[in-house]
């Protein structure tokens, strides 16, 4: 059995899907009776992905179980966080690279950052919980992306090492099954 998140977002046809914990689920219900603004609220996939949802662009959230469903990989095999370990260690940004899924509103596809370094991933998520307007990141090709913050409405941050490039491929396919290109495009 897997929770889902079905998400209507205002200016978009389609919905978001996204796999969550039952934790998470029932942290997002709680968060959304007790708040009394809009802006951002995190959680994680059921892959431990990191996601910030826009409330302000929200119309609908579904809270679905699926019990057809079989998971696509294996949980187990998912490696812990070097830029967010559970421990008391240093936490290391200079090697980490993320995928990030940005979906703007108006736009049918998400905007796929590949290889973002985990200093630019720091860069977004504070921005986010800062109320910044716009962030800045350096995309794959070492280029800056400025985004409005405001239009997103949802975005997903996958922390690449973490997974196998098996792995890294279901689950996009989960979170964006429309739009499937290969893991590592350098072919890593």
């Amino acid at each position: 059995m897997i929770q889902y998140l079905k998400i209507k977002f205002t200016n978009r046809r389609d919905e978001i899907q996204i796999p969550t914990t039952e934790d998470d689920s029932l942290r997002l219900q709680d968060c959304l009776r007790d708040r009394e603004d809009g802006g951002f609220v995190e959680i994680c996939t059921l892959f431990d992905q990191h996601v910030w949802i826009n409330l302000d662009n929200v119309q609908v959230i579904d809270f679905l179980l699926d019990h057809t469903n079989i998971l696509p990989v294996e949980l187990h095999s998912i490696v812990p966080s070097k830029q967010f370990p559970d421990d008391e260690s240093e936490p290391v940004r200079d090697d980490i690279f993320w995928n990030i899924y940005i979906w703007i509103q108006g736009v049918d596809h998400p905007r796929v950052l590949r290889e973002v370094d985990g200093h630019d991933w720091v860069e977004i998520f504070t921005s986010f919980s800062m109320s910044e307007k716009f962030f800045i990141v350096t995309d794959e090709d070492q280029e800056p992306v400025a985004i409005s913050i405001s239009n997103v409405d949802i975005l997903i941050g996958t922390e690449i090492a973490r997974y196998s490039d098996n792995m890294l491929e279901l689950i996009e396919k989960e979170i964006n099954p429309q739009h499937v290109p290969p893991a590592h495009p350098s072919g890593c």
